[in-house]
């Protein structure tokens, strides 16, 4: 595997890309020869094609919400400059699959914190419950997805210790670049706390999981709301 490197493009400083990874196909990383990669897998044996990757087994409980707090967690003490978390069918949610460009992105935020990736213009304000499209909704009622004993706006205050604010700005696919400095901005026990959760829970799609979607801006990037009522002013 050739190496562009983490500086591909002229980003400064180590970027790496943490997938979590169930069965997608992983062919459109192999085109790009990035080594700065580790893929945590919660689904079957790998293939052979797979073989020269970084790997990790996991238990498949949490959704990427657990294996993006379990990185954290795992690698609090040696975070890369920039963390690009993703689902590993990137080019589901995100139409450039190029990880330099993503770098690229994350680098050139605004102090550090963190950039979303994918659709964007989205904030969620339901704080009472998720509004979910057919395929979600549906699941929660059947008992695929396990409801959450919280409500977002109760968990979102038993996570942060706040009320919530009026709306929160998320990204659906939970595509991240995320500087190490806004990770670090928070202690290790906060993230501990919140994948203990997702570990005594032991479900493979926990309704908190799809919590922790809208609320990865409050814990990466907790000053939006300041700024936010900076500009209406």
């Amino acid at each position: 595997m050739t190496n562009h490197g983490p500086n591909e493009g002229g980003t400064a400083g180590l970027a790496q890309l943490v997938l979590a990874h169930y069965q997608e196909d992983l062919q459109w990383l192999r085109e790009q020869s990035w080594d700065a990669v580790i893929i945590y897998t919660k689904g079957s044996a790998w293939s052979a094609t797979d073989s020269d990757y970084p790997k990790s087994q996991l238990p498949n409980i949490g959704r990427e919400a657990h294996t993006y707090l379990h990185h954290i967690v795992t690698n609090y003490d040696n975070l890369a400059d920039i963390t690009i978390f993703s689902q590993a069918g990137l080019a589901d949610h995100v139409e450039d699959v190029r990880v330099a460009s993503l770098v690229r992105q994350a680098a050139a935020a605004r102090s550090p914190g963190m950039v979303g990736f994918g659709l964007q213009g989205r904030s969620f304000r339901h704080w009472e419950g998720i509004r979910y499209y057919p395929k979600w909704a549906q699941q929660l009622e059947a008992g695929g997805m396990r409801r959450a004993a919280l409500t977002p706006g109760q968990f979102y205050q038993w996570a942060f210790g706040e009320k919530p604010p009026p709306y929160i700005p998320f990204y659906p696919g939970a595509i991240l670049g995320v500087h190490r400095h806004a990770i670090l901005a928070r202690r290790k026990s906060f993230y501990g706390r919140l994948l203990e959760h997702f570990e005594r829970l032991g479900h493979s799609n926990p309704e908190e999981a799809h919590y922790m979607e809208r609320f990865w801006v409050a814990v990466f990037d907790p000053g939006w709301v300041e700024r936010a009522i900076s500009v209406r002013r």
